[in-house]
C-alpha cells in the first residue's frame, strides 16, 4: 500500500525534472490514444480497401512515444488480413490478484500475486478475431468448427439473469443475435481456435498462436515500465469507468459488438475486457500460482480445462478484471467466447517499443 501511494507522491517531482530537462512541460497536451471512431476524420486513402473487401475495421495508426505520456507504448503492424498486430516489447509485471481484488471479488485462483518476466517481445492482435476474418479461413480451410460438426450446436446466452441453454442449431455463423462481419466470432471451440492459428501462420510463413495466460495478462495490464501500478482493470480501479473501455452487462445490448469501438488500454489494445472471452493456450490449476516459474510461465503439463480470460458481454463488472481467470473444458463453445492470436517475434531488438 506504501508503495502505491509513494510512488504517486513522487510523480510530480519526476515529471519537473523531465520538464527542466526539455521534457514535456505540464502546459502540454498530452497524448491520448484514440478511439476507433477517431478515424472517420481521416482523408480516405486512394489505395485504402473498400469496406466490403476489408475483414477488419480502421483503427487508429499508433506511433512510439515518451513513457510520460498516455496512449499506446507498443509498435504497431499489420498481416495480409489486415489484421492489425501490436508487437508487445519484453518485461516484467506482477501477475493475478492485488490486496484490491483480494477485498473486491476475491478468487482463490487469482492468488499468489507473483512476479512474471515475459522474456521476449511477441505480436498480438488489436482486437478479438472477427467474423469476417473467421470466415475467410474456413472457406478457404474447407473448415467446419465443432459447433457446426453434425449439427451439435453450442451454448447460448441471452445476458441478464436468464439461464443459458444449448442449441444445435447455432454456430459462428448464427450465434443467436445479429452481428456484423466486424464483431469477434463466437461459438469457437479450443480446437476451432488452434486450427485458424495454424491456417493463418502457413498462410504468413510465420509462428501463429493463441496466447500464454502470462501474456494476456501481460498485455492486458499495459503496465507502464516505470511507475508499474497494478490496477483492477487496465486502466484503473474505478469500475463505473469499465463501460468507456469494455462492452458489458451493464452496457445493454444482446450480443457481442463490433471490434475497436470502444476506448484501448495503454499497449493499444482493444476488447480486452467484455465483448467476447478469449482462449489461450495454458491448461488450468487453481493452485498453479503458487508455483509457477518467473520467466515465460506456459501453465500446467496436462489438465481437464483451459481458460478463458477478460469476461464478455453477458458479465458483471467484475468479472472483466485483468487477473480473472474461467476454466472450461476445451470442447466449450459459446457466444461469449472468441479468441485472439499471437504471432512470435522471436528476439528482435527492434520490437521493444517502449523507450
Amino acid at each position: 500500500m506504501f508503495a502505491r501511494w509513494s510512488t504517486l507522491l513522487m510523480l510530480p517531482l519526476v515529471l519537473g525534472l523531465v520538464a527542466g530537462c526539455g521534457g514535456t512541460t505540464s502546459t502540454q497536451a498530452k497524448a491520448k490514444p484514440k478511439n476507433a471512431d477517431d478515424s472517420a476524420s481521416t482523408p480516405a486513402d486512394p489505395e485504402t480497401k473498400t469496406d466490403d473487401e476489408m475483414s477488419t475495421p480502421e483503427l487508429p495508426e499508433d506511433k512510439l512515444i515518451s513513457p510520460f505520456e498516455s496512449g499506446p507504448r507498443a509498435k504497431a503492424t499489420k498481416n495480409s488480413l489486415g489484421m492489425k498486430m501490436m508487437v508487445i516489447p519484453a518485461g516484467e509485471f506482477t501477475m493475478g490478484g492485488y490486496f484490491h481484488e483480494r477485498d473486491a471479488k476475491r478468487r482463490e485462483d487469482e492468488f499468489p500475486e507473483h512476479t512474471v518476466k515475459i522474456t521476449k517481445p511477441f505480436a498480438i492482435s488489436a482486437t478479438e478475431v472477427t467474423v469476417a476474418q473467421f470466415a475467410q479461413f474456413c472457406d478457404e480451410a474447407k473448415y467446419k468448427t465443432l459447433a457446426e460438426t453434425n449439427g451439435s450446436g453450442g451454448e447460448i446466452q441471452v445476458g441478464g439473469n436468464e439461464p443459458a441453454s444449448q442449441q444445435r442449431s447455432v454456430s459462428w455463423r448464427s450465434p443467436g443475435f445479429e452481428q456484423t462481419k466486424y464483431n469477434p466470432a463466437v461459438l469457437v471451440s479450443y480446437s476451432d481456435a488452434l486450427a485458424f492459428c495454424d491456417w493463418l501462420g502457413k498462410k504468413e510463413g510465420a509462428t501463429y498462436r493463441l496466447p500464454t495466460e502470462a501474456e494476456w495478462e501481460y498485455a492486458c495490464r499495459a503496465v507502464d515500465p516505470i511507475w508499474k501500478q497494478q490496477t483492477l482493470w487496465s486502466f484503473g480501479d474505478e469500475y463505473p469507468i469499465v463501460d468507456d473501455y469494455a462492452w458489458v452487462n451493464s452496457s445493454g445490448g444482446k450480443g457481442t459488438h463490433p471490434v475497436g469501438k470502444k476506448k484501448p488500454n495503454d499497449f493499444g489494445l482493444y476488447d480486452m475486457h467484455g465483448n467476447a472471452g478469449e482462449w489461450v493456450s495454458d491448461w488450468y490449476d487453481a493452485t498453479y500460482y503458487a508455483n509457477s516459474p518467473e520467466a515465460d510461465p506456459s501453465g500446467p503439463k496436462t489438465g481437464d480445462f483451459r481458460i478463458i480470460r477478460g469476461g464478455d458481454w453477458t458479465s458483471h463488472h467484475w468479472d472483466t478484471m485483468s487477473g480473472r481467470r474461467r476454466p472450461v473444458r476445451p470442447d466449450y463453445r459459446s457466444n461469449v467466447v472468441g479468441f485472439r492470436v499471437v504471432r512470435d517475434e522471436g528476439g528482435k531488438a527492434s520490437s521493444t517499443a517502449s523507450q
